[in-house]
Formats: C-alpha cells, structure tokens, sequence
C-alpha cells in the first residue's frame, strides 16, 4: 500500500464539520482482496477489539486493505474523541 498524502482536516471541511484526516492511498492488485490474506482479519480484531463491521452495507465487492485502514483510523479517532 503506497499512501501519497495525509492531512489533518481541522473545522468545516469537504467531509465533516470536525476535523477529519484525509489520506490518498493505493493498493497494489494483492492487497485489493483481504481474503487471499491468511488470518488478516483475526489479527487486525486483536489489535482494534471494538473495530465493528468491516463490511459496509450495500457493499459486495472484495475488501481491500484501504478499507481496513479506513476501519482501523476511524476507531482509533473515535477512541481519541474526535
């Protein structure tokens, strides 16, 4: 996974009213399907325990480690109380 750019989003901005962290990511053609990852999900739920879903609703294609990235800030920014 290359990640080109993060940026701390501080007040109103394109995705929220808070601050919000943007980050342009992309995933090579092994790390667009978790599923081919033996045990990905298991070790990722040791580490982020109230991590929820990582499936969204409406959502049937593969889910990539973008998604899992996404998953993981949003719970650590939760737990940080933004």
């Amino acid at each position: 996974m290359d990640v080109s750019r993060i940026r701390a989003l501080r007040g109103p901005n394109l995705w929220s009213r808070h601050t919000a962290v943007e980050a342009i990511v992309t995933c090579t053609a092994d790390e667009c399907d978790l599923q081919g990852l033996a045990g990905f999900e298991q070790r990722l739920r040791a580490l982020f325990p109230a991590i929820g879903g990582l499936r969204q609703t409406g959502h049937a294609g593969a889910l990539s480690l973008a998604h899992a990235l996404e998953a993981g800030a949003l719970q650590l920014q939760a737990a940080a109380g933004c």
